[in-house]
């Protein structure tokens, strides 16, 4: 349910709970907590998460939950627990509207250079949509509307940003 939420509302900040510290008959509760983190993650690159625990982790688990996207691990057990999360969670979102800025950015520069010209949100979300499709090149897409939008534009992007496509002929 909190993947689908996550999916279809662009989560800025996301809060992990994770009470039982480094204990080894959790370990692979822990595991699959990280994979479905990264399996987030992947779904959303921006996505910036929080893992609140109770007591030290594990190195192990440490390393683990950092390469699974954990920006920030925060223990409250601690005293200043509540300085440090209002700190994470500021510094996370910053980070979060950084890297959503620069790719906006990104996007509008591409879409440009294709013809693409506009401020619309339903503009910036073809665009954004574009972007991820040209990231899955085995897969097919399909565009569709009405004569004159920019099907013919949006596919000629789709093939320039595509890594295994951009060095053939569209």
């Amino acid at each position: 349910l909190l993947e689908n939420h996550c999916r279809k509302n662009a989560a800025a900040v996301l809060l992990l709970v994770w009470p039982f510290g480094s204990n080894p008959l959790l370990d692979e509760s822990f595991n699959r907590l990280m994979s479905w983190l990264n399996h987030l993650h992947s779904n959303d690159s921006f996505l910036q998460s929080i893992l609140l625990i109770q007591n030290e982790l594990s190195v192990g688990q440490s390393c683990l939950a950092i390469s699974s996207g954990v920006t920030a691990i925060v223990d409250f057990s601690q005293s200043d627990f509540n300085e440090t999360l209002d700190e994470s969670v500021y510094d996370a979102y910053q980070s979060y509207l950084e890297k959503s800025s620069r790719q906006e950015t990104q996007e509008n520069q591409n879409a440009s250079e294709y013809g693409l010209v506009g401020h619309s949100s339903a503009l910036r979300e073809v665009v954004s949509q574009a972007h991820r499709a040209s990231g899955v090149s085995d897969a097919p897409v399909v565009i569709y509307g009405e004569s004159g939008t920019g099907k013919q534009r949006l596919a000629e992007m789709i093939h320039a940003l595509d890594e295994k496509r951009s060095g053939y002929p569209f």
